[in-house]
């Protein structure tokens, strides 16, 4: 098929043969002249059966144009021109007999999700927020293809390791997350609470052990008037006094046991706030490097990106100057150029605030090493990273129950139950047995 007065490159995407093309191009390029004409070449040069043909737009009147210039070039044809909407709302009706009443409106869908929130008895602060948090939640659904019915895959969870991020076999993503455990300023005073709570609990029990005090004393007395100066000719003597005391106190009303309670519970507590801060300081960890290698990989999108629009810019410059180009063309790519080295840029920002937010966890004393791991990613992929993580559509309670956050607060709940009947204790009699040793003497000078 003879093509004439089109330029090289207009020609390459008419006449291209199998497989997907990505053609870029900017406004006034003449790109529903390339596509139209490409179809006809599809048709005419290929053999292609035109009903094989979807074309698809953004808008209605841009696929009317399509159409209507279509149809000047092959006045009866069965290609398919519409918007994503027409021709998926075209599937559902041929394939399912769906019509347009079966279809809800915005607006209907609100109500439909109003009144079930009112059925339900739902409380909320602001209905129509909730109805909009609801449609968007079921958008989801809709799009990730979750199932909402409960499987055996969503409740049989297993921990088998503390470790959770090694199932992902990455190794510089382990050595980050170790490097962030070892250094990190917040999680090493967290191991310190810990040790002082174990004190606590050993001062706490001591208290419940048998009191021995030990106790002495010298005195010395002089006096004219002293009763044993006839008998020494002495005006003055020492006293002399040691003894050992012992008390115990009996603990009827639980007033030590439940102090030794409070205290352990308050250990379980400061166990659970230390675990916390590790999943926290992990989550992190492995949010940034994952944000990480995806800025890595829009980088060099963006790279390629930029030394495509170069090499069209180059052409469209040398086009223009043999008069087969619009200058207008040359600016538009220009801008297009303006604009991706913007977002290079803002990678680069990017890129340094990740860097940075790592340093953070692991202090500035290790930056070097942080920066020697994540030198170490540029064959890393982001998609193969987030492959591996599957987010359930549901748990069971017994592991919500477990999460430290929700151990920590049960803890300090128990802890001031065990302080209040400590206190109430107080108001109740005690009995205890006291015994005391002591010796006496008398010295003369």
């Amino acid at each position: 098929m003879e093509l004439i007065n089109y330029s090289s490159n207009q020609k390459k995407a008419i006449e291209h043969g199998a497989g997907p093309l990505m053609v870029l191009a900017g406004p006034g390029s003449g790109k529903t002249f390339v596509i139209t004409h490409r179809i006809k070449y599809l048709i005419e040069g290929s053999g292609i059966n035109p009903a094989h043909i979807l074309v698809v737009t953004f808008s209605r009147a841009a696929a009317k144009e399509m159409k209507d210039r279509f149809e000047k070039l092959c006045s009866k044809s069965l290609v398919t021109f519409g918007t994503f909407h027409s021709v998926f709302f075209n599937l559902l009706k041929t394939a399912y007999g769906f019509s347009s009443e079966q279809i809800a409106s915005d607006e209907l869908r609100y109500t439909l999700i109003k009144e079930l929130i009112k059925r339900n008895s739902i409380e909320n602060e602001d209905i129509n927020t909730l109805a909009g948090n609801l449609l968007n939640e079921i958008a989801l659904v809709k799009q990730d293809n979750i199932s909402i019915k409960n499987s055996s895959q969503d409740f049989d969870l297993t921990f088998h390791s503390e470790k959770w991020w090694l199932v992902l076999n990455d190794s510089s993503l382990n050595h980050l997350i170790e490097l962030v455990l070892k250094n990190n300023k917040s999680l090493q005073i967290a191991k310190l609470n810990i040790k002082k709570s174990e004190e606590a609990i050993n001062l706490s029990k001591s208290s419940k052990n048998l009191d021995i005090s030990f106790r002495s004393g010298l005195t010395r007395i002089e006096t004219r008037e002293n009763p044993l100066k006839n008998l020494t000719g002495k005006d003055n003597y020492s006293l002399y006094n040691i003894g050992l005391q012992t008390s115990y106190e009996f603990d009827l009303f639980d007033k030590f046991d439940n102090s030794i309670k409070e205290k352990e519970y308050q250990k379980i507590a400061v166990d659970a706030s230390s675990k916390l801060a590790e999943l926290t300081l992990e989550y992190q960890t492995f949010k940034l490097y994952a944000c990480y290698l995806y800025l890595n990989e829009e980088r060099s999108n963006l790279e390629d990106r930029k030394a495509l629009l170069e090499k069209l810019y180059s052409m469209e410059k040398i086009g223009v100057e043999i008069g087969k180009s619009l200058e207008d063309n040359v600016l538009v790519i220009k801008e297009m150029l303006v604009g991706v080295n913007i977002l290079l840029n803002k990678n680069e920002e990017n890129i340094n605030l990740v860097k940075n937010n790592l340093y953070l966890l692991v202090g500035t004393t290790s930056s070097i090493e942080v920066d020697n791991i994540l030198n170490n990613t540029k064959n890393k992929d982001f998609k193969k990273l987030s492959s591996k993580i599957i987010i359930p559509s549901s748990v069971q309670s017994d592991i919500i129950i477990n999460r430290p956050n929700v151990q920590y607060y049960l803890a300090l709940i128990e802890a001031q139950d065990s302080k209040i009947k400590s206190l109430k204790a107080n108001f109740y009699p005690s009995f205890s047995i006291t015994g005391l040793l002591s010796y006496k003497s008398l010295k003369f000078p």
